[in-house]
């Protein structure tokens, strides 16, 4: 279903003001006292600078995020990023000279963002049996979120687009593993023997939670999607039963 373009604005300048709020928290950091006078105004100038080019770049990788889950990666270009966050063509071009260059940060980024928000999700459970239990409610927030998706709209580029793909695919080949060692040690802590054994239903249970999430997308499918992550979810329920079993014996 189309977003409109008030409530797609409104997602973004919601981005934008959270990278705003992050980088002014950081921007409090205590400069230490055993500094000399000069040497307090030169690090205070260099750290000046580099929080507003920090602050920038969030900017710009918050607004892309928000655009590539919106309008998708085809429509997502430098001059749509600049129109949309009112940083200047030329100051995301020092930032990020190419489109592929673009595409990669916002894919650092966003992945970073999804390993944040799996990490803090899992931390709201101190049961570890309560923590695995939950992973098919935080996997799919994690995967339906922002990043999540734009993520997943870069992944999909990199299929067709050779050049982007050269790029993203070692990206993709380094996050994925910590992804699914942060969920292996869940499983760990949570008493099942070999935890790598169920990595493979983990993935197959990611691959169909980035089906529905794209199928979901067309008008009159919501009810089907609706019961199809309800069965990924007893399948999920069935898969902890399973492993728990086989470590009892």
């Amino acid at each position: 279903m189309m977003t409109s373009y008030g409530a797609e604005r409104a997602k973004i300048d919601q981005g934008v003001e959270m990278a705003k709020r992050a980088v002014k928290a950081r921007s409090k950091e205590r400069i230490p006292d055993d500094l000399d006078h000069v040497g307090k105004r030169t690090i205070v100038g260099i750290r000046g600078a580099t929080q507003r080019g920090t602050a920038t770049r969030a900017r710009i990788l918050r607004t892309a995020i928000a655009l590539l889950g919106a309008r998708g990666s085809a429509a997502t270009n430098t001059q749509l990023v600049s129109d949309m966050s009112g940083v200047a063509r030329g100051s995301i071009l020092h930032q990020f000279p190419t489109r592929l260059d673009l595409m990669a940060g916002v894919f650092e980024y966003g992945t970073q963002e999804m390993l944040g928000h799996l990490r803090k999700q899992i931390a709201r459970y101190p049961a570890p049996r309560d923590r695995l239990g939950a992973l098919f409610n935080i996997l799919w927030e994690v995967s339906n979120s922002e990043a999540g998706l734009a993520v997943s709209e870069i992944q999909d580029a990199a299929h067709w687009d050779e050049d982007l793909g050269r790029i993203i695919n070692p990206l993709t080949s380094t996050f994925l593993p910590r992804i699914f060692s942060e969920l292996a040690e869940v499983a760990s802590q949570a008493g099942i023997s070999k935890p790598e054994a169920l990595m493979p239903s983990l993935a197959l249970m990611l691959a169909a939670m980035r089906g529905i999430v794209i199928g979901s997308r067309f008008k009159g499918t919501e009810e089907l999607y609706s019961s199809a992550l309800e069965q990924q979810q007893a399948f999920w329920g069935l898969v902890i039963q399973k492993y728990y079993n086989d470590s009892k014996i």
